[in-house]
Parts: C-alpha cells; structure tokens; sequence
C-alpha cells in the first residue's frame, strides 16, 4: 500500500503496538522496503557504499570535490575542467576530481557560471554584477579578470542620463544597465553571440558578446528571475521565477542593434514562494510529529539502533 504522512500519522495513533509489526508492510515512493531495512539504511539492494551502477541500472555516486569554501551556488563544465562558485566569492577549477586552479572576486558571491566557446568565463554574482575572466595562454591555471558587465563606460554614459533610470523595488532609482539586485543565473546563446542575465530584480537583461554591450532589459516576473534559458532555436529563451511561472520569450531584431523580446506563453503557473513557504510550514509540522512517533518507537520497542534520516520526497 502508499501511505502520505497524515494517513500514516494516524495509523499510527490508531494501531499503536500492532503498527510496529505492520510497518515493515508500508510502501514508500513506489518501492517496497521493510521498517527495519529503512532505518538501517538496507534493503536497496546491490549492497555496499560505493558509487557505481547496478545491475539493475541505477546510478550511484562516483566521488565528490570537497573544498571548504561555503555553499556552492554554481557549476560549470568546459572540456575536462569543472568549476564551482561559492559565497567566499572563491571559482574554484577542477581536473580529473582534483583541484586545479581558481581565481578570486573582490565582491560579491558567485552565484551563476558559464563559459564561452572561445574560453571567456562569464560569473554572475551577489553585487548584481557579471564579471568576465580568460585563462593565461601561457599557464591555464591562471585566470585574469578582462572585464565586466555592464562596461564602466556605458554605465558612466547611462549615468548622467535621466531617461535611463528605472525604479527600484526599494524605492530609489538605478541605471537599467545593471542588475540592482543578484545575478541568479546566466546562458549563452552561441549563435546569436547573446549572453542572458537573470536576477532577483525580476528582470533578465540581453547582452551582446561581442563589445559588453547591453541590448535590452525586459522586466519579466512579479518576483526574483532564478533561472534562464536560451533555447538556441527559433529565438526563444525560457525563465523561472520564485512567482512561480515558467515563460517563454521570442527574440525579435530591434533598432540599432538592439533586441526586443515579446513574452509568447505562459508554460507552468505553480503557487508562489510565499505559498509554497507556508505549505512547507505546515509539512514541516507534521514532520515534527512523525519524528516524535518514531523517537517513542526507538525507545519503547528498541527496533533501531541506528537512525541516521529520515527523507520524503
């Protein structure tokens, strides 16, 4: 049987001793384990720790890259070099599982990655900027900054021009060609020679590759843009946001160069990140509870010894 937490909670409450026996019964996620298989970590079959592939398909864990940098917000994969950001504001570069080189910002954590075919490394970061790096040609380990976005010169050009202010969701005004809040994500568009910014000021912001030069600055959610997608056919780009939608955007010529990009559908319309907060408030509640459940069954019945988690997906 498929049990949800309230139903199991009362099951529980209602069979008590009886429960104990029963349990090893319950089916979770679609795959039958006994009780005592789940709170000892057993009964998934192939044995062992290691990261490898079963028989039966599944994929396991190979290795990991540890580093004590903080949370890790970004990854990116070149060749057979992976980089990391992380909030100390530290990209570090991996080789064969190994650390091999990395660089580091003045400000600002790193909070999207993504690299150009010609070898420029563009990082989105907590200051609202996106900065851009290249390795040394004569020692790969080394990586310099060779610039930023927006460039100092257009900001100081938008700067003096009262037309190109917008304003901010904290009630002051800010040049449209910088992101006033985290950059949250980023994507290339090889073919168009398009780099997208998305941010937590709700607006993804279009930039030419070529010269830095910032095309078009489109206000697209009522909340933080998380996530953004050029799909590289029929000019459309997707974005995510904490309001919960998913919209898909076509990219038309505008004058002078520039881009403008008309919004054509809505894909998914979810429940926003505050709803979403207080469900999981709620869930959180009912956990709490379950957790006292099996805190008396550990105890009254002695039937684990070795409770590591407890996972629902």
């Amino acid at each position: 049987m498929r049990v949800g937490i309230r139903e199991f909670l009362s099951w529980m409450e209602w069979r008590g001793e009886e429960a104990v026996a029963e349990w090893s019964g319950v089916e979770w996620g679609g795959e039958r384990r006994t009780a005592m298989a789940q709170l000892r970590g057993g009964g998934g079959g192939g044995g062992g720790s290691g990261g490898v592939v079963g028989g039966d398909g599944r994929t396991g864990l190979l290795g990991s890259l540890v580093k004590e940098d903080g949370h890790v917000y970004s990854l990116a994969a070149a060749g057979e070099l992976l980089y990391t950001g992380t909030d100390s504001k530290n990209v570090r570069v991996w080789r064969d599982r190994r650390e091999f080189a990395g660089f580091r910002s003045g400000s600002g954590l790193v909070k999207a990655i993504v690299i150009a075919g010609d070898g420029r490394i563009y990082t989105g970061h907590q200051d609202g900027k996106v900065r851009v790096w290249r390795a040394s040609v004569e020692d790969a380990a080394v990586h310099r900054r060779v610039g930023s976005l927006p460039r100092f010169g257009d900001l100081l050009k938008s700067a003096v021009n009262p037309s190109h202010y917008v304003e901010t969701r904290r009630r002051h005004s800010a040049v449209w060609l910088r992101h006033f809040d985290a950059v949250s994500c980023l994507s290339l568009d090889a073919d168009a020679g398009l780099l997208y910014s998305g941010s937590w000021d709700k607006t993804f912001k279009v930039w030419r590759v070529s010269d830095s030069r910032c095309l078009e600055s489109v206000r697209a959610h009522d909340d933080a843009v998380n996530t953004v997608a050029a799909a590289g056919f029929d000019a459309l780009v997707f974005t995510g946001s904490a309001d919960g939608t998913v919209k898909v955007w076509r990219r038309e010529q505008g004058k002078g160069g520039t881009t403008r990009h008309a919004m054509e559908r809505v894909l998914r319309k979810g429940e926003s990140a505050e709803k979403l907060y207080k469900s999981l408030c709620l869930r959180e509640k009912e956990i709490e509870k379950l957790l006292v459940h099996l805190i008396f069954l550990t105890t009254n019945y002695n039937i684990c010894n070795n409770l590591n988690c407890i996972c629902f997906a």
